[in-house]
């Protein structure tokens, strides 16, 4: 139903480097339906595992939530950030 793709893949570099600034340069997902954006996930800068998902009220019922939620933690829980500057 969904594809989650990273709206800034190029930033993942700058992570490397840099790690994510105290959550300046978190990963950004979003929510997309036959190529058109459904929505997005909102990352908490302030917090290492806080998130919000936003879904446009048309794509909401697509999807179960549950389905959606799953997805997503596994996204965040594979690709996490560097807090600190690693060639990892």
């Amino acid at each position: 139903m969904f594809t989650i793709k990273d709206d800034h893949p190029r930033a993942c570099l700058l992570r490397k480097i840099f790690g994510n600034q105290g959550g300046v340069l978190r990963s950004h997902y979003g929510i997309f339906a036959e190529e058109r954006r459904a929505g997005f996930v909102f990352l908490d800068p302030t917090s290492a595992n806080k998130f919000q998902i936003h879904l446009d009220f048309a794509f909401a019922r697509l999807a179960n939530p549950a389905q959606m939620l799953a997805s997503v933690l596994y996204i965040i829980s594979k690709e996490k950030d560097p807090i600190y500057p690693s060639p990892f």
